[in-house]
């Protein structure tokens, strides 16, 4: 038998009043580190050297408080694996914004984010917010960061450190 629910736990439950809320997905090539943002934001822990691939797609909830209002974001982790990219892409059509992930020491990964564009073009709804995030960025980079520019993504590009927390908290 389940106790009545107390004022703290109403106070931190998911399902509880909330102003509004916002679907987000994380997407880019595998090993971008995409799990370890929502792990970050989520549970405001590092999952140091344990790499876990995720299969298909898995999210996770989370209220803020932000001022008076309680906003309640659903964060999507996508597969990064070509092999699940047109399942994963059935769900961009129901995302209010789009964190397109890349590894600023892998060069490929920056590179495949034009692919990634390709891709929230034909499924995303059309007033989508985009944000292109640098993520790794704790990790030794000297000289590869600066080879990894495009004057198009300038305007939306972001860099940040799941690692070390770095930048999580603008996003």
């Amino acid at each position: 038998m389940r106790l009545p629910v107390t004022p703290r736990e109403r106070k931190n439950s998911l399902f509880c009043d909330v102003d509004c809320g916002f679907t987000v997905m994380l997407l880019g090539d595998s090993c971008t580190g995409k799990t370890c943002i929502l792990i970050r934001f989520k549970d405001n822990t590092f999952m140091n050297n344990n790499f876990i691939s995720t299969v298909g797609i898995d999210y996770r909830n989370k209220v803020l408080e932000l001022g008076r209002r309680r906003v309640k974001l659903q964060v999507w982790d996508t597969a990064g694996q070509e092999r699940f990219r047109s399942l994963t892409a059935s769900y961009y059509r129901d995302a209010d914004a789009l964190l397109l992930i890349y590894d600023v020491t892998n060069r490929a990964s920056f590179e495949h984010i034009r692919d990634w564009l390709a891709q929230v073009k034909e499924y995303a709804k059309d007033e989508v917010a985009l944000t292109l995030v640098g993520n790794k960025v704790d990790l030794d980079i000297r000289g590869k960061l600066g080879q990894m520019k495009d004057d198009n993504l300038q305007r939306i590009m972001t860099f940040l450190s799941s690692r070390q927390v770095q930048n999580l908290a603008k996003m």
